[in-house]
């Protein structure tokens, strides 16, 4: 009796591991709304899924899932204004990627796209206008500010991918 134990769960272990094997290689993927795939064959940027039902080699394809919905960043950016005055702003950007730009963004910038583009821009967008205004300017004249840095966020944003 004890032996047929022994079986059933050599055969049970054989029969899991051959079914998350399967699992693993599943030759299909699921990207969902809001999403696009970035498939990479061998490590290099094969296409782009949009969202829905899509099948990929196993083995050789890996999915990379990036969001194109709009997204917040929040950043907290130092400079100083033009009457050398220390300034601290808080700044919220909603943005979103370009579904046609993923694959090209995938290839030249990676996953890290927040760290290595959008933070950058903006601390540079937010030294740049504050210098131009005085520490007194910078509060009176709040939103024409916010307006500046906004369109240069914009363009030094839309340069990139």
């Amino acid at each position: 009796m004890e032996t047929n134990n022994k079986k059933v769960l050599i055969v049970g272990g054989i029969c899991l591991v051959l079914f998350a094997i399967f699992i693993g290689l599943l030759p299909f993927k699921i990207v969902g709304a809001g999403t696009r795939g970035v498939v990479l064959r061998l490590g290099a940027v094969n296409r782009v899924m949009e969202d829905g039902f899509h099948f990929k080699l196993p083995l050789l394809e890996k999915v990379k899932i990036l969001d194109i919905r709009t997204q917040k960043e929040q950043v907290t950016a130092e400079a100083a204004s033009k009457d050398l005055q220390n300034v601290t702003t808080v700044i919220a950007l909603n943005y979103n990627l370009v579904p046609d730009k993923v694959a090209n963004l995938w290839k030249e910038i990676g996953s890290d796209y927040k760290e290595r583009i959008i933070d950058p821009a903006i601390q540079e967008a937010v030294k740049a206008v504050t210098a131009q205004y005085t520490a007194e300017e910078l509060v009176t004249r709040r939103a024409e500010v916010r307006d500046f840095i906004k369109a240069d966020l914009l363009q030094r944003l839309s340069q990139e991918f």
